[in-house]
C-alpha cells in the first residue's frame, strides 16, 4: 500500500510539473498569420501606410502623397489577441530592419471607455520615450540605442527596459498599477516614404491560462488578470 501511494505521489507531482510547464509558454506573435487576426489597425489609410504580415515577419510601409506640405505620422497597431489586465508583464519585440521610421512598443491604460490608447500609454522608441499625454515626465532623460529587439518588463508601475539581454534603463509611474492597453507604434517625421520590418512579438507574464486567440494556429499564452 506504501509503494502504491509513493506512486500516485511521483505521478501527481509529474502531472504538476509538466502542467506548469504548459502553462509558462509565452504568446508569441510571428506573424505567420497574414489577417493579423490578434491585432487592430486602430486608423486604416491606404494610401499614407500599410500593415502587413507576409514572409513570417510585419512589414509597415509609409508613402506620402506627392504635392502635399510634409507632416510628422504617428500611427498604432493594437493587440487584442485576448483580454488584458495585469499588473505584472514582459512584452518584447525584435526589429529586422528600419528606414526613415521609428518603430516601439505602446504599452499602459486606455481611456475613455477603453476607446483611447494614447492618453495613458507610454510608447518606448529606438532611441526615446514619450510619456502620456495625462501625466508626463515620469520617464528618466535618458539617451539610449536600440538596434535589434525591445524588452520591456512592468511590474506593478515600474518600467524597465532592456535590449540583446543588456539593462538600459528604469522607472516608476504610479499612475499605471496595471496596464491594458499593448501594440506596436510607427512614427515618421516629415519623410515622403518611410518602413519598417519586425518580427517575433513575444508576451509573458507571471499567470497563464491556455486559450488559442482568433483562429491563430500556434500554441498561445494565456489570459492576464490582475491578482
Amino acid at each position: 500500500m506504501r509503494r502504491l501511494h509513493t506512486l500516485f505521489l511521483i505521478i501527481g507531482l509529474l502531472i504538476l510539473v509538466q502542467g506548469q510547464k504548459v502553462s509558462a509558454e509565452p504568446w508569441v506573435e510571428d506573424f505567420s498569420d497574414e489577417n493579423l487576426d490578434s491585432w487592430i489597425i486602430k486608423h486604416p489609410d491606404p494610401i499614407l501606410n500599410t500593415w502587413q504580415a507576409q514572409k513570417g515577419h510585419l512589414d509597415y510601409n509609409f508613402t506620402f502623397p506627392i504635392g502635399k506640405l510634409f507632416f510628422r505620422y504617428t500611427d498604432i497597431l493594437e493587440f487584442n489577441g485576448f483580454p488584458l489586465n495585469t499588473e505584472k508583464l514582459n512584452v518584447k519585440l525584435t526589429i529586422i530592419d528600419t528606414f526613415n521610421s521609428m518603430v516601439g512598443i505602446v504599452i499602459g491604460q486606455y481611456t475613455e471607455n477603453n476607446s483611447n490608447n494614447w492618453r495613458s500609454t507610454y510608447k518606448f522608441f529606438q532611441r526615446s520615450i514619450w510619456s502620456p499625454m495625462d501625466f508626463p515626465g515620469q520617464q528618466p532623460e535618458t539617451q539610449f540605442d536600440i538596434d535589434k529587439d525591445f524588452e520591456i518588463i512592468f511590474n506593478k508601475g515600474h518600467f524597465q527596459l532592456r535590449s540583446e539581454g543588456k539593462h538600459i534603463l528604469e522607472f516608476n509611474e504610479p499612475n499605471l498599477p496595471t496596464i491594458n492597453c499593448l501594440g506596436i507604434i510607427a512614427y515618421v517625421d516629415q519623410k515622403r516614404l518611410a518602413n519598417f520590418q519586425v518580427d517575433d512579438f513575444v508576451i509573458s507574464g507571471p499567470k497563464t491560462l491556455d486559450i488559442r486567440s482568433k483562429g491563430k494556429a500556434a500554441v498561445l499564452w494565456g489570459e492576464l488578470k490582475q491578482k
